[in-house]
C-alpha cells in the first residue's frame, strides 16, 4: 500500500470481507458496508487499483488482486490479535 491511511484498511478489509477469495463485489456493497457514497467508494477503489491492490471492472464492481489479498489477510490477522 502506499500510505496505509485507516482508509484505505478498511476497504481492503470489506472487500475481502464481502469477495473472499477474488470474487468480484459491487461497489455499491462496500459503501453499503463502510457507510459512504457509491461515488466517495468508487473513487476510493479507482486509488486501490492504481496501488495494484483492487482490480476494477466497470460496471461489474471490484475484486482484490493477489498482493491486495495477502494486504487484507495480514490486516485481519494483526485486528484478531489484538482483540
Amino acid at each position: 500500500m502506499r500510505k496505509a491511511t485507516r482508509a484505505r484498511q478498511d476497504y481492503v478489509k470489506a472487500l475481502y470481507a464481502l469477495g473472499g477469495e477474488g470474487s468480484i463485489v459491487a461497489t455499491s456493497s462496500v459503501a453499503a458496508r463502510l457507510g459512504v457514497s457509491a461515488p466517495s467508494s468508487t473513487n476510493m477503489l479507482r486509488r486501490l487499483a492504481g496501488d495494484g491492490l483492487v482490480t476494477l471492472l466497470p460496471g461489474r464492481g471490484a475484486r482484490l488482486t493477489a498482493v491486495g489479498r495477502r494486504v487484507a489477510l495480514d490486516l485481519v490477522r494483526r485486528h484478531r490479535i489484538l482483540e
